[in-house]
């Protein structure tokens, strides 16, 4: 079709040629045009077979579903829904369009979701609208290179840096310090609770069994409320205070000088150790 439409072909077959000359063996080629700069196509473009075929590619400029913009169609025709590739308000939108007229999935009837976009100012993310003038839901790159997540971040953050930890919420931290404790200055900044496991052999619990193994020397009060409590040792100091002493616990002999006044005026003194009488004075 047209002028020379053809002409070089001379052993092929079965060509569709539209101002195009071909080539001599062409068989079961289209070709169309020959050094034009545009082309004009009335109605919708389809691309991989008839329109009942299982795969479609449509370009379709003409769908007012997609107004103001043009729109790039690609769908399976088993399926209700197919996927899109609007360029509208200034933004390249991915996502489902349901020409039908029930709800598909997430997607209305009618509807054009877009799910991922990008747009002039360099904006790269997720959306959360129908086609329109985007919406981000999570920006993967605001176009300076910074990221904003609506959601939950899930997996291994051990390469994050710079967290903020005035931005951590409440709850429980197991939190490994290396160095040398030794040249540590204090420990001042520390707040919250240390667990029990994560404390030192060397520090005495308020409910466990500790057992000191040095000399302790308590300045304060010791204050022992316990009716078994067992002490091992020596006590030395003043046992003024000490009462309800049976005399049967008293070992080392007991020296006590009785006085005793005598008839007619004087006094003798009754020497006793250990409950005998060993002299008078």
């Amino acid at each position: 079709m047209g002028y020379q439409a053809g002409y070089n072909i001379s052993t092929g077959s079965s060509n569709i040629d539209i101002g195009n000359m071909g080539l001599t063996t062409d068989t079961n080629i289209i070709r169309s045009g020959s050094g034009q700069t545009q082309a004009f196509i009335a109605g919708n473009v389809i691309i991989g077979g008839a329109s009942n075929a299982v795969e479609r590619f449509e370009v379709d400029g003409s769908d007012t579903a997609f107004s103001p913009g043009c729109s790039i169609r690609i769908r399976n025709t088993l399926d209700p829904i197919g996927g899109f590739i609007g360029d509208g308000w200034n933004a390249l939108q991915f996502g489902l369009y349901n020409p039908s007229a029930s709800s598909v999935g997430v997607i209305a009837a009618g509807a054009k979701r877009s799910f991922f976009g990008f747009d002039q100012s360099g904006k790269v993310g997720s959306l959360a609208n129908n086609f329109a003038s985007p919406s981000y839901r999570n920006v993967l790159d605001d176009g300076n290179g910074n990221m904003s997540i609506a959601g939950v971040i899930t997996g291994n953050g051990g390469g994050l840096t710079n967290l903020n930890a005035a931005s951590l919420s409440a709850g429980t931290a197991n939190i490994n310090i290396s160095g040398n404790a030794a040249t540590a200055t204090t420990a001042a900044g520390v707040t919250g609770n240390i667990a029990d496991a994560q404390l030192s052999a060397n520090v005495a619990l308020l409910n466990g069994a500790n057992s000191f193994t040095g000399t302790n020397t308590f300045v304060g009060k010791l204050v022992a409320t316990n009716a078994n409590n067992v002490v091992s040792g020596t006590f030395t100091g003043s046992g003024a205070g000490l009462t309800n002493l049976p005399a049967s616990a008293i070992t080392g002999g007991l020296s006590i000088n009785l006085a005793v006044l005598v008839p007619g005026g004087g006094t003798n003194i009754l020497c006793f150790t250990n409950g005998i009488l060993m002299s008078i004075q």
